[in-house]
């Protein structure tokens, strides 16, 4: 049986491992850096070792067992609760088969993925891992000749260079879009950390943003008050606004098809 001084231990280990990287980033002296990691884990110790009131420990067992029944719910019958992509805090219900199904069909009908093999119990990964450090391997490759042509500076080639020890494989999932009525659309979701092309996408967004931001600066709002501010700059100062302006609402449903991958890429 586990102890909760092993718990603690185990919890702590990613924090102390943290600690140790900027410890070495800033160059922290060696007796600095053990009294201050001695004192975060004794605060550390400190707060996991309190035992929680009665109330919150029951409160805590009534919705692990909640949470737990609506798991079996949803195996049993076969459905799926999904986020949604509005950002609302809101959830949808549905099928299993039919979000697996159209999951599938936005696989097949986007250039965006490619399918390399499908991973199961019986087959052997080391093609994968093969395939995975190939590609690392091609992308220093390049990042070699614009350092040779100097088309980017050495330091952004050191920064963007891959390490395929701290490279990792990014689940793809899709977030439900319920603003069609009677129609599900699915939105994916690529966590960017530590992937293959978490750094390129990084340096091409800081690269990219200032020019994007500047062209819609003047169409575009951020909140209520920046609206209203330009709406009277609009109407007041350019006096643009007339008793045949037209207001409207576009919603782009099919944004992640509007131009295939490798043009997107070709104007990068």
């Amino acid at each position: 049986m586990t102890t909760n001084d092993e718990i603690i231990k185990r919890k702590y280990a990613p924090l102390k491992h943290q600690l140790a990287t900027l410890f070495s980033k800033y160059h922290i002296n060696i007796a600095v850096s053990m009294d201050i990691e001695q004192k975060i884990n004794g605060q550390f110790k400190n707060l996991f070792s309190i035992s929680l009131p009665n109330t919150i420990r029951q409160r805590a067992l009534y919705e692990k067992q909640l949470v737990q029944s609506i798991h079996r719910s949803l195996l049993k019958n076969n459905l799926i609760l999904r986020r949604t992509a509005d950002n609302m805090n809101s959830f949808y219900l549905g099928n299993l088969q039919n979000f697996q199904t159209k999951a599938n069909q936005y696989l097949s009908n986007s250039d965006s993925f490619q399918l390399i093999m499908t991973l199961n119990e019986t087959n052997d990964q080391e093609p994968l891992h093969d395939k995975f450090h190939g590609m690392i391997e091609s992308i220093n490759f390049a990042l070699k000749i614009l350092k040779h042509r100097k088309a980017i500076d050495p330091h952004t080639i050191t920064r963007l260079f891959l390490d395929p020890t701290k490279v990792q494989l990014s689940d793809m999932d899709f977030l439900c879009d319920i603003s069609h009525e009677n129609e599900l659309q699915l939105v994916p979701l690529l966590p960017h950390l530590n992937t293959m092309t978490s750094k390129i996408g990084q340096y091409l967004n800081q690269l990219l943003r200032p020019f994007a931001d500047r062209i819609m600066k003047t169409t575009q709002f951020h909140h209520d008050i920046d609206f209203i501010q330009k709406l009277n700059h609009y109407a007041c100062t350019q006096h643009r606004l007339t008793t045949t302006t037209l207001f409207c609402t576009i919603k782009i449903s099919n944004f992640y098809h509007l131009d295939s991958h490798t043009n997107i890429i070709d104007r990068i």
